[in-house]
């Protein structure tokens, strides 16, 4: 079967919902559970799945981090598959166990009524809004100058820059340091090779970077950012029920003065 890039296929039956989370839960790989009232995004792993009562069972990937989710929260999947981005209609949390002991965090969620499968060829790349959303970016490498630009898209895999007019230039196979800075302040440094350059609208120039060397930590950021990105790009631009409840992504607001 032909998949068109970035298109979608909408899970609704009970069985090829329960079948796809299934699948999840055997990758054992962390996965972001966010909190539809204040939009935070927390990594967990998908551990268990239980028939009766239908539940699924979550548990914290990343201890060294709190996670405030209580009994009665809204919760929302997102996860990398291998055909795309995997996002779930919203979940109730029926149960949060915390067990100091052993170091875990445990809580229970009710099964989503679907699930939504947005398909891509490649990393699923999420577009910022031109105009409405602004992410800046910087490059520096040894021995150069920094070149100042603005994100176009962001994915687990890479990246593609807008260069800002009259740029030092910079050429295809350059090892860099790419430093994002959002709206709200926060910034975060990865390593990347640059795979192209060249002119697109408006004979602006822009840069394919390709991400390298990064850690577990940063693999786990890049998600996150991506997941952001295009949650905040999605209730933006669309109307849907579903994302009516989100709050804006704390990214995309001004600093508290």
């Amino acid at each position: 079967m032909q998949v068109v890039a970035n298109s979608y296929t909408l899970i609704t039956d009970a069985a090829a919902v329960t079948a796809t989370l299934t699948d999840l839960c055997s990758q054992g790989e962390p996965v972001l559970l966010r909190t539809l009232a204040d939009g935070r995004g927390h990594h967990v792993m998908l551990t268990e799945i239980r028939d009766e009562p239908s539940r699924l069972v979550w548990q914290r990937a990343d201890a060294a981090h709190a996670m405030p989710v209580a009994a009665g929260d809204m919760l929302q999947l997102e996860a990398r598959r291998r055909a795309g981005h995997l996002v779930s209609s919203a979940m109730r949390c029926d149960l949060v166990s915390p067990d100091a002991r052993a170091g875990r965090f445990e809580l229970r969620t009710r099964l989503p009524m679907r699930l939504t499968l947005r398909h891509a060829r490649h990393d699923w790349r999420a577009r910022v809004v031109p105009g409405e959303m602004t992410v800046q970016a910087r490059l520096t490498r040894p021995q150069a100058p920094a070149v100042e630009a603005t994100l176009v898209d962001l994915s687990v895999g890479g990246c593609r820059l807008e260069l800002a007019p009259q740029s030092p230039p910079i050429a295809p196979d350059e090892w860099v340091n790419l430093r994002l800075v959002f709206p709200n302040g926060d910034q975060t440094l990865f390593g990347a090779r640059v795979g192209d350059v060249a002119a697109h609208a408006g004979a602006r120039l822009q840069a394919g970077l390709i991400f390298a060397d990064l850690s577990d930590e940063q693999a786990r950021r890049l998600w996150f950012l991506t997941c952001e990105i295009d949650r905040e790009a999605e209730r933006r631009q669309h109307n849907r029920d579903e994302l009516r409840p989100l709050a804006p992504s704390r990214l995309f607001q001004s600093p508290a003065l």
